[in-house]
């Protein structure tokens, strides 16, 4: 498959790799920052698939990630950026670190209030991964586990949001021929305007309802198939969300999202990196911050999607905006 694979990362030059880093570190040095810990890795890998049925698949793959942390007195920031091919762009890496960290020396107190919270992609990634992923999982949904069941057709997401599973996602992270069934991979609508419209599958999944495999079918070499989103895409919009928040919050960073319960879709979780937001300014970090809601109930009423597409791990999508509850010092 197109755009999966960067042969530039095969005989990647190490002299290239440490010069972009030095390149990195010397604008961190400039700023009176440091760095505890940065680093670019490059690596491929190749998928064989072959079966006493005839099949006979293989696929080569790359990853590019580039990441660094970075302090500013006792102040933390960090970036990271993963692709399928090489980019010479660590320096931009770098400077959105600096960026948080210059952000983040800034501290005060906000009241507790309900108000609207802007879901930075790293934040999506690690909430809906957890309180949403699983509800359009066929497993979930045949064991009776997904609040959707049974909701086809229906209204479960506000009308601004659309969503794929995109195994063939153009430059995916998680895109691929063929999934770990063998079965080709697709572009499956979930959501359509608001509107359920489907759940993924694996072949043992799809045989027992009588349709056809999704194309999710995930394994490793120790376990066997089991269903998996691919690439979670979500259409971005044509907004700047931060320039959209009159009074709210910007999250970077929750904590312990393992613990959303993805049945309820209930969280109250603790917020390592955020900014409160006036008038479409970042003003401060606020101190000892939590965020609390419903997963479900946040796309139900999202107000804005931001235009600010990322990929990492399998969230392909951009800012989210929303009502939540948070709870201040």
């Amino acid at each position: 498959m197109d755009g999966i694979f960067d042969k530039k990362l095969v005989d990647l030059d190490e002299d290239l790799l440490i010069e972009l880093a030095n390149q990195g570190l010397g604008f961190v040095k400039d700023k009176n920052y440091e760095a505890p810990a940065g680093g670019l890795i490059a690596s491929t890998g190749k998928t064989i698939f072959v079966n006493s049925e005839g099949l006979d698949l293989e696929e080569t793959s790359s990853r590019y990630s580039q990441h660094i942390e970075v302090k500013k007195k006792d102040a933390p920031g960090w970036w990271f950026s993963d692709s399928n091919s090489f980019s010479e762009k660590y320096l931009e890496v770098v400077k959105d670190a600096c960026k948080m960290a210059e952000l983040n020396n800034v501290k005060d107190d906000i009241k507790t209030c309900k108000c609207d919270v802007v879901l930075h992609p790293f934040a999506c990634y690690r909430m809906l991964s957890n309180g949403v992923y699983p509800l359009f999982n066929s497993d979930y949904v045949q064991k009776g586990k997904s609040p959707y069941a049974g909701k086809i057709g229906e209204l479960i997401a506000s009308k601004n949001l659309t969503i794929y599973d995109d195994g063939i996602l153009p430059n995916g992270l998680n895109s691929g021929s063929f999934d770990g069934d063998g079965v080709p991979c697709q572009k499956t609508p979930l959501v359509e305007k608001g509107v359920l419209r489907n759940f993924i599958y694996d072949l043992t999944r799809a045989q027992k309802e009588g349709v056809k495999s999704t194309g999710n079918a995930a394994r490793a070499h120790y376990s066997p198939p089991h269903v998996s989103i691919s690439n979670f895409y979500i259409e971005p919009g044509q907004k700047d969300l931060v320039k959209e928040i009159d009074k709210g919050l910007i999250v970077y960073m929750p904590l312990n999202a393992h613990s959303i319960d993805p049945v309820t879709g209930h969280f109250s979780l603790g917020v390592d990196v955020a900014f409160w937001v006036e008038k479409g300014e970042i003003k401060f970090a606020p101190k000892n911050v939590m965020i609390s809601g419903s997963v479900q109930d946040f796309l139900k009423n999202i107000k804005e999607i931001g235009n600010d597409f990322m990929q990492t791990g399998k969230y392909a999508g951009p800012s989210l905006m929303g009502e939540l509850s948070v709870t201040g010092s």
